[in-house]
């Protein structure tokens, strides 16, 4: 018997001293602060961190990074979950992650309240753009096997498994296979065959809405970006809440609040 679910979300921080313009990175940590300090009320079942923790440098620099952004984290009063983004993948591991943040990164399954999270965390080092994304055999096979569960499912990964159009987007607009993997489509399917309610992203840096067979596809903003909020920083944190139907309020300078039923179990849309 399922009942309300309540997780604070916040994606690509890319803590930086130095800005990326449009990405405000040095203005990270201390927007962060705040969203961690939710915590405290004991009002959420868990925080999840979407990925892109850091804005990447350097081996050494990027070790720095980590521990600055860990600290800030580890004051949460509930629960972490740490997917890896690209920026956190291009010179520290997982294991390095792991250790700085004391939990464990990778791909796993939560059941609370009477869902089942499952935190994909697929291979997303691109090289910085030098090839596209794309899921591996083993990483679908594990997607598969998350899925399968009475429980109404939600999937969280960086790169989004639906991106959608992106006209007009600062950084991936006719950019095929850097937003969305290319073989997303496999993964779609699978959500669509199963009991998935709802997969949930970051990495495209605004906020966007689609759905497919009745399971809800949304991306979330960064906390640091501006490009949609130019000159001052988007600030996104997202509370997530479900209960008789899915609440989504997007808080900060690029809001967006929704609010969607939830899809009746394995129920598909009508097909020609």
């Amino acid at each position: 018997m399922t009942k309300s679910l309540r997780i604070l979300i916040v994606s690509d921080v890319h803590h930086r001293y130095v800005d990326a313009r449009p990405k405000l990175c040095s203005q990270g940590l201390q927007l962060l602060e705040p969203v961690v300090s939710q915590t405290m009320a004991g009002e959420y079942d868990l925080l999840v961190d979407l990925g892109d923790r850091i804005e990447d440098l350097g081996p050494e620099e990027d070790i720095g990074l980590a521990k600055d952004i860990a600290a800030v984290f580890m004051q949460a009063r509930v629960p972490r979950v740490h997917l890896m983004g690209n920026h956190d993948s291009y010179f520290l591991t997982a294991q390095h992650w792991s250790d700085i943040l004391q939990t464990e990164i990778g791909s796993k399954i939560m059941e609370i309240a009477g869902y089942r999270l499952i935190f994909f965390c697929p291979d997303v080092d691109n090289q910085r753009g030098r090839h596209d994304y794309n899921l591996a055999p083993s990483e679908l096979e594990w997607l598969s096997g998350a899925l399968q569960s009475p429980l109404p499912s939600i999937v969280f990964s960086h790169v989004p498994l639906l991106a959608g159009p992106l006209f007009g987007n600062y950084y991936f607009e006719g950019k095929r296979g850097r937003a969305e993997f290319l073989n997303a489509a496999e993964a779609r399917m699978m959500l669509s065959n199963s009991n998935a309610i709802l997969s949930l992203s970051g990495h495209v840096h605004w906020n966007t809405w689609h759905s497919l067979d009745g399971v809800h596809y949304v991306t979330l903003q960064s906390l640091t970006e501006s490009f949609t909020t130019h000159p001052l920083p988007a600030g996104a944190n997202t509370v997530l809440e479900i209960g008789e139907d899915i609440s989504i309020d997007v808080g900060g300078l690029d809001r967006m609040q929704l609010r969607q039923r939830l899809r009746r179990s394995g129920r598909q849309w009508l097909k020609r």
